[in-house]
């Protein structure tokens, strides 16, 4: 059962090697290269979509807030978990979309807003 046209299968065995030899070569090419740029695509696509939050403003201790003294209070950060319970929100610094804090001796304080500086809408 051999084959009786031997330039026939030679050159099949060759065209075979150089398609396996191609599809190895895309193929690592593909899980190396085209993977890290899938990585990299979807990272910046979801920062874009969900963009981290940005890092907290070491304020001054004389920071001139914009909100009345009965609206905001400087929070310890050992209270702030509290205080988002009580319904009170970070002041977040206008042109770096960041919570604003300062720091004492030996404490963290984080300026925060009082709830009734945003009232909600009933109707909504």
């Amino acid at each position: 059962m051999l084959p009786t046209d031997l330039v026939s299968v030679i050159w099949g065995a060759v065209g075979g090697a150089i398609v396996t030899a191609v599809f190895f070569i895309f193929g690592t090419f593909a899980k190396g290269f085209l993977g890290e740029a899938g990585k990299q695509s979807f990272t910046n696509m979801k920062d874009r979509l969900d963009p981290p939050e940005p890092e907290p403003i070491l304020v001054d201790r004389r920071f001139d807030e914009t909100l009345p003294t009965d609206l905001r209070a400087w929070v310890r950060e050992e209270s702030v978990h509290r205080k988002l319970r009580e319904g009170y929100s970070y002041y977040v610094e206008e042109t770096r979309n960041a919570k604003c804090y300062r720091k004492a001796a030996d404490y963290i304080e984080y300026l925060m807003v009082c709830p009734r500086a945003f009232p909600r809408d009933p109707k909504v």
